[in-house]
């Protein structure tokens, strides 16, 4: 099969199902929220080009057509399911996942060179995820690939994941060469115009909590999960320093949060922590999956404080959708932080401590041997991790002193998100990586030769991984003769009954039978090979399923070859 050409125009096609793309989930990821801006900004950059989709099934399919008319795409579009993955048309698969190995297996089956394969990281911490980066090293992943990294710190880690494996197949295999897909590094966007509020906007957000203008208001947003977040210890104890360093005169200090509880536990445990550690703070909690509710949290903050502290983040949605609002931002000095918040410019980033290597090993193992749920194991490794609450209390109350150093900050960050962040910016660097990949695929030689094998051996064809099981394989030697029993209600009552017509896939159609069956009639004893020469309506593939399900029922029998 031939590769998308046509002048080489990038025909890219996206996997599409409606949970990876949409934020009114009542389980609402990071993921989910950067899976939905990333589709906006996607349909609106190849408006009115061709592009397709490929789905698990049709429904999802016919959600992707819905979904690329809500963001007024205009251009040619075709969606395939899973069923028509073999006709696909497209230079690029982009995956909204780490996991391009599996798919560079199911390419496999077609042509290594028929299309690129893009994915890119989210959460890197749970096995599956880990086994994935590490299973690139074995897969037929190829350098036309790339798994985009959303930030040095995520690419790091994958780097950690991979140089281990590599060492291991160099001693287990002998192996010498190892071939990676590309690892860019380009950020997850925001689209800034979403996050710009009058100033009425904000004096009725600000109003609607209770806050004056001279009152601070800290706003966190995202999942609010002690264990898989942000523990909230270091944003309330810091909130209460600055709390207590305004007490005596008419300032309070709010904290939002807009975001969602996982259960009511979880919301009871924030509440009682909140009383505990910053009894002079005004607590505020905001659905932020409502899209009222988040605009109203964004609108009435005057510092966005983000103290990210868990393995599970990798890039951080929220600072740029704070820097897009305008605000100043004290953030973790943690993972894609690092990347985003510029320090002392668009915001602050309190210092983190983590144990050395070596002393998590016990969380591994404990991850590992399921002692411990992915759950345990990010919020047993999240309360060894340190964030400065002293500094994040310094820069709290910095800004709080200095509307100035806010507006100037703010203005910054705006500024910042504009030109680096915005998703016109972001998805640009997308496509320029897509055609780059498109030219390797063209252009880049084999050293080692072409792959030699055409499917995977861990999916293998099932009637070559079992080729030992039957007495012979029905083939074009095979010999066979109708049995008397072969008429048109018999037939019609087989495939009807339940034990059979749950396979439809592979159940014979009338014509089909009609066809064997008034052939065998007229011919007698008959090899399978004289079956198919002549005017046959079926493909030969397709001939040999039939007369096997004949076989199996009893509408024909075989004949010995001495007989």
């Amino acid at each position: 099969m031939q590769d998308y050409d046509e002048g080489r125009l990038m025909r890219p096609t996206v996997f599409y199902t409606p949970e990876g793309y949409r934020t009114d989930s009542a389980k609402l990821m990071g993921r989910h929220a950067a899976g939905e801006a990333f589709l906006k900004a996607f349909l609106k950059h190849f408006s009115d080009r061709a592009i397709n989709f490929l789905t698990p099934n049709a429904g999802d399919s016919k959600a992707a057509r819905t979904a690329a008319e809500t963001y007024g795409f205009k251009g040619e579009l075709a969606c395939y399911s899973y069923e028509k993955f073999g006709e696909l048309k497209t230079n690029l698969l982009y995956l909204p996942t780490p996991g391009i190995g599996e798919y560079s297996w199911r390419r496999l089956r077609y042509d290594e060179r028929r299309f690129s394969l893009c994915g890119v990281t989210h959460t890197t911490a749970s096995h599956r995820v880990m086994e994935e980066i590490a299973n690139m090293l074995s897969a037929p992943v190829r350098p036309w690939d790339a798994l985009i990294c959303t930030s040095t710190a995520v690419r790091e880690s994958i780097n950690e994941i991979l140089e281990p494996q590599i060492e291991f197949l160099r001693w287990k295999m002998g192996a010498t060469r190892f071939e990676l897909p590309q690892l860019p590094i380009i950020p997850l966007g925001v689209h800034s115009d979403e996050f710009n509020f009058l100033e009425a906007d904000k004096r009725s957000a600000r109003s609607a909590i209770g806050a004056s203008d001279n009152d601070i208001v800290i706003l966190f947003a995202g999942r609010l999960s002690f264990h898989a977040k942000a523990h909230p210890h270091p944003m309330f104890d810091a909130a209460q320093k600055l709390a207590q360093h305004l007490s005596g005169s008419d300032r309070n200090v709010f904290v939002v949060q807009s975001g969602w509880y996982a259960n009511d536990s979880i919301a009871s445990a924030f509440t009682s922590y909140a009383a505990l550690v910053a009894p002079d703070v005004k607590l505020i909690t905001l659905d932020g999956r409502l899209a009222a509710q988040r605009q109203q949290a964004w609108a009435s903050a005057d510092i966005f404080v983000s103290l990210s502290d868990n393995i599970q983040e990798t890039f951080g949605l929220t600072p740029i959708e704070a820097m897009a609002a305008g605000l100043p931002s004290v953030v973790s000095d943690w993972n894609g932080y690092k990347d985003t918040i510029v320090h002392g410019v668009t915001g602050f980033r309190a210092r983190t401590t983590m144990p050395p290597p070596g002393d998590g090993e016990i969380f591994a193992e404990r991850y590992d041997l399921g002692i411990d749920s992915y759950d345990m194991y990010c919020g047993h490794t999240c309360e060894l991790i340190g964030i400065d609450v002293a500094d994040v209390a310094g820069y709290l109350i910095k800004l709080a002193e200095s509307k100035s150093l806010r507006t100037t900050m703010g203005k910054a960050a705006r500024s910042r998100a504009n030109s680096v962040y915005d998703w016109q910016v972001v998805i640009a660097q997308y496509e320029q990586l897509w055609e780059a990949l498109n030219e390797r695929r063209q252009f880049e030689r084999d050293i080692a030769g072409p792959n030699p094998l055409t499917e995977p051996p861990h999916r293998p064809d099932p009637f070559k991984l079992y080729r030992c099981y039957p007495t012979e394989t029905l083939d074009g030697s095979t010999r066979i003769q109708l049995n008397p029993q072969s008429d048109d209600e018999v037939f019609q009552a087989l495939v009807a009954n339940g034990v059979h017509s749950f396979a439809q896939f592979v159940l014979p159609k009338f014509e089909e039978f009609k066809y064997f069956r008034d052939t065998l009639s007229n011919s007698g004893v008959a090899c399978v090979a004289d079956l198919f020469e002549g005017d046959m309506p079926v493909s030969e593939y397709r001939g040999r399923q039939v007369l096997s399900w004949m076989l199996k029922v009893g509408l024909i029998s075989l004949v010995s070859q001495d007989s």
